[in-house]
């Protein structure tokens, strides 16, 4: 007994208070009769369980041995599964359970941004000039970089069936449908919000986690979205702590082409840590725009996003409680890498207006179609809060937006 006493002694406060809540849960079961609500199960396992267990892994030492590893983060919470069950995912990122208000929030943000896209791109189908040059023919193209998507998800299939999901790559091995989530919940996020992008899918993971021997292959995943699909924007809903120079070289061949290829515009997720963890990398490398998350209402930033960079406009979006689906259920999912698609869609809708209203000479589009160009605009459809600035680009009507865009060409671009 002493002996066992002397071994619990060395066992952290955290720890022990999980197996004390563990012990409990089950009497209150067994006093109840089986009787407990999901609802008081739910938030008693994670306020007394899995807080604490979290909180005793981040004091767990890293050793230079260790395995690194990019992570997916987000959090997921799934509402209404089709088997009747009430499930909670939990994965890096937030472990807040949704509630009605930052619903809504999510809800009107979404319908905001939706209403801006539709405005012009209904306008777009009616107006569009017959006698654009070769490049403003084509849609924006944008390439995400996750885990596949589920072909079986209606949007999916529908994207498919309708060449909105132009190709898709798998580069794990196990095929190219998405088995987890992550990459779904992106796509279905991008083709909501820029109703004309075609997208290019690349399966680079088939979990929440991309070992770092594997890192070279999230490398040549990203240059073959340059050479070989030639999009326009690279979306990157992951993060690590490490720098890694095979994703860096892979980054730079996007960010600082050479010779005469053009640049392609880079969005990365935060990191999910909060306002006492630093930007993840890819995020806070030169050059990408790093995405923050917040509710709809611009509200909770530090929840999950590091603090503010000093250097940086710091571009925030919704990325807490988003509705969303997963194999047929409803789900509400939280996290900087679904605030990163969101932000992308807005990039791609600032870039279609652009290529069919717009008159730009070959220099402003090499522009626009840039980091710089892009920051530059978001600027322009954003408001400060907190530090950060929160993308809102509703508001203005395909008139009002016309002006506004040439303004920036000619004001943004001279400086």
């Amino acid at each position: 007994m002493d002996k066992l006493q002397d071994k619990f002694s060395s066992i952290t406060e955290d720890f022990k208070a999980a197996v004390k809540a563990c012990i409990k849960f089950e009497l209150q079961v067994d006093q109840n009769k089986g009787n407990i609500t999901e609802e008081k199960a739910k938030n008693f396992i994670l306020r007394e369980i899995v807080r604490p267990l979290h909180k005793d892994y981040k004091k767990w030492p890293v050793h230079e041995n260790s395995r690194r590893e990019i992570r997916l983060d987000h959090t997921i919470y799934q509402q209404t599964p089709a088997n009747g069950t009430l499930v909670t995912q939990l994965y890096d990122g937030d472990t807040k359970i949704p509630d009605a208000r930052t619903k809504q929030f999510a809800k009107k943000y979404l319908g905001d941004v939706k209403r801006f896209g539709n405005m012009f791109i209904r306008h777009s189908k009616e107006e569009s000039p017959r006698d654009l040059p070769e490049w403003q023919q084509r849609p924006v193209r944008v390439a995400i970089i996750d885990s596949g998507v589920d072909e079986s998800d209606q949007m999916i299939s529908g994207a498919i069936n309708k060449k909105r999901i132009i190709e898709q790559k798998d580069w794990t091995g196990s095929g190219r449908d998405d088995t987890h989530g992550h990459g779904t919940h992106v796509a279905r996020l991008l083709l909501d919000l820029a109703p004309n992008a075609e997208l290019y899918i690349a399966k680079i993971s088939e979990s929440k986690c991309l070992s770092d021997t594997n890192y070279p292959t999230l490398g040549k995943a990203i240059e073959y979205a340059i050479d070989e699909w030639d999009v326009d924007i690279i979306s990157l809903s992951l993060g690590m702590d490490e720098f890694d120079a095979s994703i860096d070289a892979a980054l730079d061949k996007a960010l600082i082409p050479k010779d005469t290829a053009r640049e392609r515009i880079v969005f990365a997720a935060a990191s999910n840590g909060g306002a006492g963890r630093p930007r993840a990398f890819p995020a806070r490398k030169r050059g990408v725009i790093c995405i923050n998350a917040s509710d709809g209402h611009g509200g909770d930033i530090q929840r999950l996003s590091p603090g503010c960079d000093s250097e940086t406009e710091n571009f925030v979006t919704l990325g807490i409680d988003i509705p969303s689906r997963w194999k047929g259920a409803e789900t509400f999912i939280s996290g900087t890498s679904f605030a990163t698609p969101i932000a992308t869609a807005i990039g791609a809708d600032i870039l279609e207006l652009a290529r069919l209203y717009i008159d730009m000479g070959d220099a402003q589009k090499r522009w626009l179609y840039s980091s710089r160009g892009i920051r530059a605009a978001f600027k322009e459809f954003s408001c400060p809060v907190q530090g950060y600035r929160f993308l809102t680009p509703w508001g203005f009507s395909p008139e009002e937006v016309k002006p506004k865009m040439q303004t920036l060409l000619v004001t943004r671009f001279l400086q």
